[in-house]
């Protein structure tokens, strides 16, 4: 819904908050906890930021704008968060923080699919990809994999994005990477629409990791696809209650 009344705990707080008495959220046109969360974070980030700069502590320094344009990204400030990461990019190259730098670019490259710049965006998950390979790190190079899958399909590549995503499922299968684990199975499953058999061999093994552990998100996100099958085998109830 556009607008969403929260509850409140009598008319009495209600018509307090409305009237500005007291603080606190009244619907979600007008504020949103989420939001004043990532606005209070960005806060925090440009005073540390200008702590940082008075201390000349680089290093620190550029951690904290990684993080701070990832916040921006989390907003859909595409471009905020574009000009943050390249600003940073080459001093991390330069100083040799690989890992941090790797970010950076796969960030780059989510901003850049934000602004429908697909092409430049290929161009950097690419190299996060080779970034992360570089150093070993198999659940964010797994994580860059399925957004570069997700890219190829939006590019028309279908069997590109398929094959992507299996070789990223492939990367995880052996290791204890769950979640990654289940989102490339869920990535599976989206590539296989229409073919119901196929979508429906992926979805039993996604459905273990929400089942273990108190992954809300995940369940949700599992519960989409689930319903999205039910629907073309006529089993309509039980997709409208997922």
């Amino acid at each position: 819904f556009l607008t969403s009344r929260y509850v409140f705990g009598s008319a009495a707080e209600a018509a307090a908050r409305i009237s500005g008495k007291e603080p606190g959220n009244i619907n979600t046109r007008f504020t949103h906890p989420t939001v004043r969360d990532y606005r209070a974070a960005l806060a925090a980030f440009e005073e540390a930021d200008r702590l940082l700069a008075d201390q000349d502590a680089l290093t620190d320094r550029q951690i904290n704008l990684r993080q701070m344009a990832d916040a921006y990204l989390s907003l859909n400030l595409f471009d905020e968060a574009l000009a943050t990461y390249r600003a940073i990019e080459p001093v991390l190259a330069q100083a040799g923080m690989v890992h941090e730098r790797a970010w950076v670019l796969w960030g780059m490259g989510a901003a850049l699919v934000g602004q429908e710049q697909l092409t430049a965006a290929d161009r950097w998950l690419s190299t996060a990809a080779d970034a992360f390979a570089a150093v070993g790190n198999a659940p964010l190079l797994a994580g860059v994999r399925l957004e570069q899958a997700a890219l190829l399909e939006r590019l028309g590549d279908r069997a590109g994005a398929q094959l992507a995503a299996q070789s990223t499922l492939a990367l995880v299968q052996t290791g204890d990477w769950p979640v990654q684990q289940f989102l490339a199975h869920l990535r599976l499953a989206d590539f296989a629409f229409p073919d119901t058999a196929a979508v429906a061999e992926q979805l039993p093994a996604a459905q273990v990791l929400p089942t273990a552990l108190a992954f809300p998100h995940l369940r949700y996100r599992l519960d989409q696809r689930v319903a999205r099958l039910y629907w073309p085998q006529g089993r309509t109830v039980e997709a409208m209650h997922l």
